[in-house]
């Protein structure tokens, strides 16, 4: 009869035997699956998509999705949509600094710099700055700063002011609320600027009246960011 010893060595070597040729099976069956997964990430972008199709897969969203995402001047309109609702005392007091428009996440707070002036409206516009949807009083802080706060107002938001005060060319003073005026803290500006006479806050024919003419249709405008 055999050894004890030559049987276990019988025994090694049909195990060995065995795992050769399972891993053997294993390389000849992957060699016959498709390159799928290696081509979705080749480097090379025409094999990745070529081999993503052949496999069903989608690498870009279905075009009734992409359809409904809404266009950047949608974003706009909605995000001011609600200003023609919004009352006269909807501002609140706000802070004088800093000057410009300032978006906080919750609203957006208007400073604005006139020491001689006597009263300041904030005035907003629908998105091309073409319709005037509400005048805001702001309110008069220390050292001439006027300044109101606007809940739930967002960037995209149009707005000027009207700055009211003494009419006095001799003096240096053409205050005139009729003339739609750009915030000068601006961080972006709608429209384009034309040198005509209905921004001049006198009278062409008389420089010392003032000129009531509303000039809003082709004033620039600033828009929050």
């Amino acid at each position: 009869m055999p050894s004890l010893e030559i049987v276990l060595t019988c025994i090694a070597f049909a195990g060995a035997a065995l795992y050769v040729l399972q891993m053997r099976r294993k390389g000849i069956d992957r060699m016959h699956q498709p390159p799928v997964a290696d081509a979705l990430t080749t480097d090379a972008p025409s094999a990745g998509v070529d081999a993503a199709a052949d496999a069903g897969v989608s690498l870009s969203p279905p075009v009734e999705e992409s359809a409904r995402l809404p266009s950047a001047l949608e974003q706009v309109k909605a995000s001011v949509s609600l200003i023609d609702e919004i009352p006269s005392d909807s501002l609140r007091p706000g802070s004088d600094l800093p000057l410009g428009a300032t978006f906080d996440g919750a609203g957006v707070n208007f400073a604005l710099f006139s020491l001689h002036a006597t009263a300041v409206t904030l005035c907003l516009f629908d998105a091309d700055g073409q319709g005037e949807l509400a005048r805001l009083p702001l309110i008069a802080g220390e050292a001439g700063v006027w300044h109101g706060y606007l809940p739930g107002a967002r960037p995209g938001l149009v707005y000027g002011y009207r700055v009211a005060g003494a009419f006095h060319p001799a003096h240096g003073h053409r205050f005139n609320p009729a003339k739609l005026v750009l915030d000068p803290y601006a961080r972006a500006v709608v429209g384009e600027y034309r040198d005509l006479p209905i921004h001049y806050s006198y009278q062409a024919q008389a420089p010392d009246l003032a000129d009531e003419q509303d000039n809003a249709a082709y004033a620039l405008k600033a828009r929050v960011v």
